[in-house]
């Protein structure tokens, strides 16, 4: 166990408060990229699905006319 002479002998290195503020931005700036990239890819792939259902519901439309002789 260190006395408290010891333990004031030690240098510690600690962050300054800027040092982990830089840090802690760049992680969020970092984070909120890949949350922006994902809200991407969710707004391309509902566009996908909504012209796929539009693509289906054409077709089968479609074979229900010409069954119907139209």
């Amino acid at each position: 166990m260190l006395k408290s002479a010891e333990y004031r002998k030690l240098e510690l290195s600690t962050p300054t408060p800027l040092e982990e503020q830089t840090r802690i931005v760049q992680k969020v700036d970092e984070l909120m990229a890949h949350c922006n990239q994902l809200k991407e890819r969710l707004n391309q792939d509902r566009e996908t699905h909504c012209q796929l259902a539009g693509a289906v519901v054409g077709q089968g439309l479609c074979e229900g006319d010409r069954d119907a002789g139209f």
